[in-house]
């Protein structure tokens, strides 16, 4: 993308704040590394130089002109900004009480242990030589080192961007991997399921659901008597399959193996959807429909996490897609009528950046042709 479709583009809530970085080469690093990731931001604060640099520039290489940065005279008056604006800032020091990376996970942005949606993550990088300030340690929300096993106990602030960035962004992609099976039933933390392609092979770790089925009983009047009435399920018949090649037959068969996996998921979540939705209406109060949610969400969690770890991209997607079809309503629409506007936005716009819509209906006549002929042969029988 060009710097236009940068700016307009949805960004990783992750900010980095640079606390009296003395390196223009630094800076100008940290900058191209925020554009690679396409992150919300760069805090430049104190002593640290800021855009146009010809020094910067060599590093940077342009990123100057892409990334969102803002300098601030003072890296406390920066750090309490964004906590006002509800980021959860972490200080990137060795200090008593650290988190070590590879253990450290950043907070669910989806909510705080107040019930309030998080706006994202802010990591603060210090000076070369003299670190992060200790005001600014005491006054994040905690603190973060990378373990070192050599003779040297320091590292680059470029390089520790690098690092940190890259596993604050794997954990966030983690999380939004993992919050698709709550778009799909909406309870509370709803996002799009976003990860690394799968290989094939893991893909084939996925285990087979049943798929369920259902049976519309009704009432109808025989010479004069009351007899039930069982509406059977729509049979379909194509003829068979034929390919071009070799290759679009694997790619074929491919999508029947991913759609068997997930439809008895989205299928799932049309049930639980409806049970939600008519018991929260016996419920009296906003408070009580709170709860119930977050017990079924709890529930969910418990139950599916695994399930969703090992789903790929792809299974992701199209799990998003059959869900609008299950349900005849996208995960976009389901999450605001259940938690609201602005939580619903917050959602659809993690889920963007990683090229993902939870908006995006699902076309049986059109681009999901294919998709449609195979759910109905998967319903009918094995295709």
């Amino acid at each position: 993308m060009d710097v236009g479709e940068f700016r307009a583009a949805a960004k990783m809530p992750l900010v980095i704040i640079l606390d009296n970085v003395r390196s223009l080469h630094n800076v100008g690093s940290v900058l191209r590394t925020a554009d690679a990731f396409r992150l919300e931001g760069v805090c430049l604060c104190g002593i640290t130089a800021t855009p146009p640099s010809a020094e910067i520039h060599k590093t940077a290489l342009g990123a100057e002109d892409s990334v969102a940065w803002s300098y601030y005279e003072d890296t406390l008056q920066c750090v309490r900004e964004l906590q006002e604006r509800n980021y959860h800032v972490v200080a990137v020091e060795q200090v008593e009480g650290s988190s070590k990376l590879g253990e450290w996970e950043p907070p669910m942005l989806l909510a705080d242990q107040n019930g309030g949606v998080p706006a994202g993550v802010a990591l603060v990088l210090g000076n070369e030589v003299k670190g992060v300030r200790q005001d600014v340690v005491d006054a994040a929300d905690e603190a973060l080192e990378i373990p070192q096993y050599g003779t040297k106990h320091s590292l680059n602030v470029s390089v520790t961007a690098g690092i940190v960035i890259w596993e604050t962004v794997r954990h966030l992609q983690r999380y939004i991997r993992l919050a698709v099976w709550l778009m799909a039933v909406v309870v509370a933390n709803l996002v799009a399921p976003i990860g690394a392609e799968a290989a094939a092979a893991v893909n084939d770790t996925l285990p087979d659901l049943a798929l369920p089925l259902t049976l519309q009983v009704g009432r109808a009047e025989y010479k004069g008597d009351s007899i039930p009435e069982v509406v059977l399920p729509v049979l379909y018949k194509y003829p068979p399959k034929t390919f071009a090649s070799s290759r679009q037959e694997q790619e074929y068969n491919r999508l029947v193996r991913n759609i068997k996996k997930v439809l008895p998921v989205a299928k799932l979540a049309r049930h639980t959807l409806i049970e939600t939705y008519d018991y929260l209406q016996t419920l009296p109060t906003k408070q009580a429909r709170e709860e119930h949610i977050k017990l079924v969400e709890d529930g969910l969690k418990k139950q599916y996490t695994p399930l969703l770890r090992r789903m790929s991209k792809t299974q992701g997607k199209i799990l998003v897609k059959l869900i609008d079809r299950e349900c005849d309503q996208t995960g976009f629409a389901i999450a605001k009528a259940f938690v609201g506007a602005f939580r619903a936005n917050v959602y659809q716009g993690i889920a963007f950046l990683f090229g993902q819509s939870l908006a995006k209906h699902y076309d049986p006549e059109g681009e999901d042709a294919e998709m449609e002929r195979i759910v109905r042969l998967t319903e009918s029988g094995p295709p």
